[in-house]
């Protein structure tokens, strides 16, 4: 015998049925909610690690100009600006002077502060321990650029169409491009046939592909964004070289660790020396390389320089405490005198994180 269904056991079910389906709503009203927040509380978090970078950018300069004014010799309260008067920290002691000393230097080492209880990561570089790549003579730049770990065919293409791109005549070189060859591409552009005035000029020449351009500088996202399944080793042109440094001699005191080691007569053994010399005291002279280097360090005497240059790469990245974080960079260009002032050459609002494991 088949049971008959009443009426209450039909309203139970459509209210078994409409109870399932309001909870449904609300966990799916309660999700879409959570997740709203988590949004909100990202944007926030992103939102205050950006202004702690730029806080951190703002720390920097003002540390460049303190930096400046102890090679000077000079008293500097105020840092003047087109729209700010910044006033610095009062006289320091003597070994708050060496302990400052011994953390800020601008050789693109990492600095930690606070900014408004945010953590903050800055490196200043100063772009005179760069090598200038429109100044560096032709069979320099091929030593350079040999030092890398190019295979010599791709070496000579990357130096020629550099070469190429730089001077101001239509002959190409052995293994470098004119104008012919940049019309042909798929995309078509002319040859710059003049100096190189941002470095990232360089992934338009012959040659030059991501991958030589960035070396280990790329970090995961940036890895992801140009194509590329994981970062790569080494040093890249764009640890190397500079367009700002105006001059052809590096700066020993502040060139990074893979620019000392590109230069013809260094190496990877007396960059190590050369490091490890300037932590204890800073070269005053390019004749006391060879006291520390040797004789056979005279050829790289050519390239070096003791003097700070008027541009200077910031790169500032603020931290909150859910690990958010949010980089800026730019190069500014330190103007001298009794109150100098600095202008802003390049900017980079949301720059490439560098990971963790390269800090």
């Amino acid at each position: 015998m088949q049971a008959s269904v009443g009426p209450r056991g039909v309203a139970l079910v459509l209210v078994l049925w409409v109870v399932a389906l309001l909870s449904v709503v609300v966990m799916e009203f309660a999700f879409a909610m959570r997740t709203e927040t988590d949004i909100a509380q990202n944007y926030g978090d992103s939102i205050r690690a950006y202004y702690a970078a730029r806080g951190g950018f703002q720390y920097g300069l003002v540390e460049i100009i303190r930096i400046l004014n102890e090679k000077r010799q000079q008293r500097l309260p105020y840092l003047i600006t087109r729209r700010t008067r910044i006033k610095l920290l009062p006289q320091e002691s003597e070994s708050q002077k060496k302990e400052r000393k011994s953390l800020w230097r601008m050789d693109g080492r990492l600095n930690e502060v606070l900014i408004a209880g945010e953590k903050c990561r800055i490196r200043i570089q100063d772009e005179g321990g760069k090598i200038d790549i429109n100044r560096i003579p032709d069979r320099a730049l091929r030593d350079v650029i040999g030092f890398m770990g190019l295979d010599a065919q791709n070496r000579d293409i990357v130096v020629d169409s550099i070469l190429d791109w730089r001077d101001e005549n239509q002959f190409h070189r052995a293994n470098g491009a004119e104008e012919p060859y940049y019309r042909s591409l798929p995309e078509p552009y002319s040859c710059k046939d003049g100096f190189i005035d941002v470095l990232e000029e360089l992934l338009l020449v012959k040659g030059v592909t991501r991958e030589i351009f960035y070396g280990g500088r790329i970090g995961t996202t940036m890895a992801a964004t140009i194509g590329l399944k994981t970062p790569l080793d080494g040093p890249g042109l764009v640890d190397i070289f500079t367009v700002y440094a105006s001059r052809g001699r590096v700066n020993i005191n502040t060139a990074p660790k893979a620019v000392l080691e590109a230069i013809p007569g260094i190496g990877p053994e007396r960059a190590a020396t050369i490091i490890r010399a300037r932590e204890k005291e800073e070269f005053r002279s390019v004749q006391e390389v060879r006291s520390k280097l040797g004789q056979e360090a005279r050829a790289a005497e050519p390239f070096l320089s003791v003097s700070p240059s008027s541009f200077f790469t910031i790169y500032a990245e603020g931290e909150v405490e859910t690990g958010v974080r949010r980089a800026v960079r730019g190069v500014v260009y330190i103007t001298g005198g009794k109150t100098p002032s600095y202008k802003i050459v390049q900017w980079d609002d949301d720059a490439e994180i560098i990971p963790m494991e390269q800090q």
